[in-house]
């Protein structure tokens, strides 16, 4: 969560174990990022710096939805489109729409304007912008930023593991992380960095009105493997097995 998975970043704490050079290493690193959208990003480049530069703060919030009027005082979507697709296709950050129907195929029921923006390598987002994130982490509080570092860290494994983002929600009042497609089987993800990672009335409301095609949900935790009725509790770093 906070070296990240940089090479040169990664070599460097494998070697010295100095925190202080891998912040060094990825300021550098993001120093890079916006050099490389200045030189490629064409006529879309201000827009994708501002997005860039504002996935740390979107990520801070309760929803962590993305807004772009957060980004620009009256930005609109439609100004933004082909910054977000830049960055996208760069591999730097993965959308994670909102499903209006939680059904398969999940992308008949996603709506294009509300997603979450998560960046690639939580190592660069802990160092962007993110307070004392790393002192915070390193002390056992995963629960920093509103739990930013360890969503943004599973979404990324997530990924890696070959699984398109998407969530579920009802009007911003409750929320199921992550929704991911298993053979024909959907299965609800939840994330928890504190100790309440048994409290979930979002989940709760989900599988109280789950069709046959979701017969359990996943809660991963900084706690050990539990089995409860329809729930899986699973440790954060279990989610590499999904």
């Amino acid at each position: 969560m906070i070296v990240g998975g940089m090479p040169r970043v990664v070599s460097s704490y494998v070697n010295d174990k100095d925190i202080g050079e891998v912040l060094l290493l990825q300021h550098s690193i993001t120093e890079s990022y916006r050099d490389d959208i200045s030189k490629y990003a064409g006529k879309r480049k201000g827009e994708a710096k501002r997005v860039f530069d504002a996935i740390p703060m979107q990520l801070t919030q309760w929803n962590k939805k993305f807004k772009v009027s957060q980004v620009e005082e009256g930005g609109r979507l439609r100004t933004y489109e082909d910054a977000l697709e830049w960055l996208y296709d760069a591999g730097i950050a993965s959308f994670c729409h909102n499903v209006e129907n939680v059904e398969l195929p999940f992308a008949l029921h996603a709506r294009a304007s509300f997603f979450k923006f998560f960046m690639h390598d939580t190592g660069l987002l802990s160092s962007m912008s993110m307070g004392n994130a790393q002192s915070a982490i390193l002390n056992g509080d995963l629960s920093i930023n509103e739990g930013a570092i360890v969503e943004n860290c599973i979404a990324d494994l997530l990924v890696k593991r070959g699984y398109p983002l998407f969530y579920w929600d009802i009007k911003g009042r409750l929320e199921v992380d992550f929704l991911i497609q298993r053979d024909t089987t959907i299965v609800p993800i939840e994330v928890k960095s504190g100790r309440d990672y048994r409290r979930h009335a979002s989940l709760n409301r989900l599988l109280a009105t789950a069709s046959r095609h979701e017969k359990r949900a996943i809660v991963l935790s900084p706690f050990n493997v539990e089995v409860e009725e329809q729930i899986d509790y699973l440790p954060l770093y279990m989610v590499m097995f999904l």
